[in-house]
C-alpha cells in the first residue's frame, strides 16, 4: 500500500493564503530529509525513501534520518482552501515549502526535490531556515525561456504535466514517458487527486521566470542534481550546459543507472544510498 500523510498543519502567508497541509513524519531521530514531490503527484510518490525497506528487501540507508514529506497545495491531501494573492505558479509553491519548514521549525534539514519540487527547493532556498543541504532531480534549472525550451526532451502525447484536462489515455502516455519499468498504481490516482488548475496554473506562470541559475550558483547550502540515466524528461547535455560543476556536490550531475524520470521509484536503492551518503556528508 502506498505511503499517505498521517498529519496535518496550517499555514498562511498572503501569497499561499490559508492552507490546511497534508504530511507525513517518521518522527526518527536523526538529521532531517524533507521530501517535494512532483507535479501532479503527493506523499506517496516518495514511497520507497518512506519505507524501512528499498524493493527488494534491502535495508534502507534512510532509516536513520527523520523523513519528511507534505503535500504541495491543490494536490493529494491538501485541497487548496484559500486563494491567497497569487495563482499556482513555481513562487507559489516554493512559499509553500517555506512556510511548511518554518511551520515545522525545520531548521538545520536537508531538502529533496523531484521535478516540481525541485524547482520549489531551488526558488525557496535563501529564505529556507538554514538548510543543511539540498538535492534536486528532474529539475533543470532555467533562467531564460530559451533555456527552457533546450531543458526537455518533447513529450510523447503532449507536455501532459501542463494541461489542466486529461484523459485516461493522456495519463498512459504520461506515466509510460516517465517511469523506467514498472508503473505504480498511485501514479493515476494522484494525477486524479490534483487539482486541474495546478497544471494549467502553472504553465500560465511560465511567462515570468525566476534566475534558477543564479540562485544555484549562489545557494545557501551543499546543493546536489541526481539525473537517471535514461530520463526522458530532462536533457542531460543541458544540465551540463550550465557548467554548475563548481557549484554541485561531487564536482558534477550525478548519474543514477536504469532511472528515468522518477529516479526515486525506479532506482530505489542507489537513489537511497546517495541521499544518505550526501546527508552524512554535510551533517
Amino acid at each position: 500500500m502506498a505511503v499517505e500523510a498521517n498529519q496535518r498543519v496550517t499555514v498562511s502567508s498572503p501569497l499561499l493564503g490559508e492552507q490546511s497541509v497534508a504530511y507525513y513524519d517518521d518522527g526518527g531521530e536523526g538529521p532531517v530529509v524533507v521530501f517535494v514531490h512532483p507535479n501532479s503527484c503527493a506523499v506517496a510518490s516518495w514511497e520507497r525513501q518512506l519505507a524501512d525497506a528499498a524493493a527488494g528487501e534491502e535495508p534502507n540507508p534512510l532509516t536513520g534520518f527523520r523523513r519528511v514529506a507534505f503535500d504541495l497545495p491543490g494536490h493529494g491531501g491538501t485541497t487548496r482552501s484559500g486563494p491567497g494573492t497569487n495563482a499556482y505558479s513555481l513562487p507559489f509553491y516554493a512559499e509553500a515549502l517555506v512556510a511548511f519548514a518554518n511551520e515545522l521549525a525545520l531548521e538545520g534539514a536537508f531538502f529533496v526535490g523531484h521535478s516540481l519540487g525541485g524547482h520549489a527547493v531551488i526558488e525557496a532556498g535563501a529564505r529556507l531556515p538554514k538548510p543543511a543541504g539540498a538535492l534536486i532531480f528532474g529539475s533543470p534549472p532555467v533562467s531564460t525561456h530559451e533555456q527552457l525550451g533546450g531543458a526537455f526532451f518533447p513529450m510523447p502525447g503532449g507536455a501532459h504535466f501542463l494541461n489542466g484536462s486529461l484523459t485516461t489515455a493522456d495519463v498512459h502516455h504520461w506515466e509510460a514517458s516517465v517511469f523506467y519499468s514498472e508503473i505504480p498504481a498511485w501514479f493515476a490516482d494522484s494525477v486524479a487527486r490534483t487539482d486541474p488548475a495546478a497544471r494549467s496554473g502553472l504553465a500560465a506562470s511560465l511567462g515570468t521566470l525566476a534566475d534558477e541559475v543564479g540562485m544555484v550558483r549562489a545557494y545557501p547550502c551543499p546543493f546536489g542534481i541526481l539525473h537517471g540515466r535514461y530520463e526522458r524528461t530532462v536533457r542531460l547535455r543541458y544540465l551540463e550546459s550550465l557548467k554548475l560543476d563548481d557549484t554541485l556536490w561531487r564536482g558534477g550531475v550525478q548519474l543514477v543507472e536504469e532511472a528515468n524520470h522518477f529516479t526515486q521509484y525506479d532506482a530505489p536503492a542507489a537513489f537511497n544510498a546517495l541521499v544518505a551518503e550526501f546527508v552524512a556528508e554535510h551533517a
